[in-house]
């Protein structure tokens, strides 16, 4: 006859270490990664004010650096540079490179800390006024063969190719129409189409994601 094992702490390893200690190191280690991303910027930058951009890739390729990664991060310490005040918050990465992509980056760097905000409660209340004021400006639809003004009342589709400014469609259909006009000219130039594909739909929390698709 079989006998079932009742699993209790008791009968767990006795080696196991505290869960509070896991949890702490588990934090350290993503804030020596956010403390990382803004030290790699900070020095991308020093190469690219040295050097010149090229030397920015060139270090790149000899770490094997991913080529989004590198954008990015250059691209958050240019926005905010070493001596901007919420260099001294305890803001996280994920944090300023939302408020980067902001018209005013001091006023949402002050909401973010008083409404202690997570990066996802941040990137939604950023995407959200830029997409309210766009409806009430009138802006038009980013795809130039419609260019009609965003419907106030109706669904628009917000979107950002690597760190270029949002654009906004009035409708997917002119979304994917958009994209795909992007796709031709970038393959008649020569140029990269990294990120301009209308069937990948990345998250604003996913770094590696050069293109940011948000239906409203």
């Amino acid at each position: 006859m079989s006998t079932e094992t009742l699993v209790t702490e008791e009968t767990l390893s006795p080696e196991r270490r505290d869960w509070q200690l896991i949890l702490q190191d588990l934090q350290l280690i993503e804030e020596q990664e956010e403390n990382a991303a803004l030290r790699m910027g900070d020095i991308l930058v020093e190469i690219e004010d040295s050097y010149g951009k090229e030397k920015v890739w060139e270090a790149a390729d000899k770490l094997q650096l991913e080529k989004s990664k590198v954008k990015q991060r250059l691209w958050v310490s240019r926005k905010i540079p070493k001596g901007h005040w919420l260099r001294d918050t305890h803001l996280k990465f994920s944090h300023l490179r939302a408020i980067a992509g902001t018209e005013d980056i001091d006023t949402w760097g002050e909401k973010a800390l008083h409404d202690k905000l997570s990066v996802s409660q941040l990137t939604e209340q950023i995407a959200q006024a830029g997409d309210t004021n766009a409806k009430l400006q009138g802006d038009p639809c980013a795809y130039v063969k419609c260019g009609q003004p965003l419907p106030e009342d109706g669904t628009i589709v917000s979107f950002r190719i690597g760190h270029e400014k949002t654009a906004r469609c009035c409708s997917l259909a002119c979304t994917s129409a958009h994209f795909q006009s992007l796709l031709q000219v970038a393959q008649l130039v020569g140029g990269e189409t990294e990120g301009i594909d209308p069937y990948e739909i990345g998250a604003e929390e996913d770094e590696e994601q050069l293109v940011y698709l948000d239906e409203v």
